[in-house]
């Protein structure tokens, strides 16, 4: 089956007995995966008979997979291979090897990693990163001298670049705000759609069903998780370790609890009406 992949598909799409593709009719290689569950996946064929799982219908948009299949495309036209970049990243040893391999502990100095240093930021290096990975030569020096590996820590006083850590307050547009909130009611409508067609399936070969999401306000946490987030400016963690028992309705106020917050410091959040609504209808 070939057709174009857009929100228009998914809608139409319903799981049959048997896992069936559906392929884009703009990019060669592209394709959905409809499963007998009802699951859908996006997938990007790059060669005969490989494949990878670009993600799942409900957890990004059509648009977001279908440019996420292009740059892996892009990739094997380059000639790389797409599975060997998978979670591939600078690592510690990457940090080392690279930068200090052929130095001894003992010949790191601040001379050496300033020279370093200013060869880093001419080469564009932004001036956070620089400072950042300081701070972990840094920490090693430190461990190495409470090992006995050194007398001292060579960059004990080695002071870091200034940096405007406020410089830049990023907020969403309007019409950033607005894309985001219709794609997240656009995801819910999937993820319910979703599991009607899988419950329809179950029913008719005599399996348990799944429970009834359709009467709820969201789908599942990640809708009331962003819209709490944009509206309060609580941090991840902080959002991951919110409990009911921290939330007053009557007063409008969320309580962040120290062992959660950044600061180790227990603190008070005012909820703006959009806030307070979204945690209603998540708590029903």
């Amino acid at each position: 089956m070939r057709a174009v992949i857009g929100n228009n598909l998914l809608l139409k799409l319903k799981p049959k007995d048997k896992q069936y593709d559906v392929r884009d009719t703009k990019l060669s290689g592209f394709l959905i995966r409809v499963n007998p569950s009802g699951k859908m996946l996006y997938v990007c064929q790059y060669k005969r008979g490989r494949r990878i799982n670009i993600g799942q219908v409900g957890i990004i948009t059509p648009v977001q997979a279908r440019d996420r299949a292009k740059k892996i495309l892009a990739d094997v036209v380059q000639g790389n291979n797409p599975e060997s970049n998978r979670n591939k990243g600078y690592t510690l040893k990457d940090f080392i090897e690279k930068d200090f391999g052929d130095e001894t502990l003992a010949d790191i100095s601040p001379l050496l990693v300033d020279r370093w240093r200013s060869k880093r930021i001419a080469q564009g290096i932004k001036p956070i990163t620089v400072n950042r990975d300081i701070a972990i030569l840094k920490a090693l020096l430190s461990k190495a001298k409470e090992w006995n590996l050194i007398a001292e820590n060579p960059l004990l006083g080695f002071k870091s670049f200034k940096v405007d850590s406020i410089a830049k307050v990023r907020y969403l547009s309007k019409d950033e705000e607005k894309h985001l909130k219709e794609t997240l009611q656009l995801r819910d409508k999937e993820l319910k759609q979703a599991r009607i067609r899988a419950n329809q399936w179950r029913v008719e070969r005599g399996y348990d069903v799944y429970p009834d999401i359709s009467k709820f306000s969201f789908a599942d946490y990640m809708t009331p998780m962003i819209l709490l987030s944009l509206n309060t400016g609580l941090r991840r963690g902080e959002l991951f370790g919110l409990q009911w028992k921290n939330i007053n309705f009557e007063l409008a106020v969320l309580t962040v609890s120290g062992d959660t917050a950044k600061s180790g410091k227990t603190r008070h959040v005012p909820l703006n009406t959009i806030a307070l609504n979204v945690l209603k209808k998540w708590h029903e």
